[in-house]
């Protein structure tokens, strides 16, 4: 979904929807990891770590290009994840 998004809106070479998307952004990751961030502190310290913020708030806080980077590493994390997976 952060992905056809990500495409569809264009976020890599457009300004208009980046405000709306850094908020999708923060809702899906909030959503998705928000109950075990809140419980596991060595879970949240890693995804924080590898998306290079500090919390949900930082992430809400950064400008475009930022966001752009983040979404992109995410996008990463998730690929690698996924196909580490399937490795299993």
């Amino acid at each position: 979904m952060l992905y056809d998004k990500y495409e569809r809106w264009e976020i890599g070479n457009d300004e208009r929807n980046a405000e709306s998307f850094r908020l999708f952004l923060v809702s899906l990751i909030r959503n998705t990891f928000g109950k075990i961030v809140a419980k596991n502190a060595g879970f949240r310290d890693k995804l924080f770590s590898m998306l290079k913020i500090s919390g949900f708030e930082d992430l809400k806080s950064k400008n475009t290009d930022e966001t752009r980077w983040i979404a992109v590493l995410f996008f990463d994390i998730f690929e690698f994840w996924h196909k580490a997976l399937k490795q299993l």
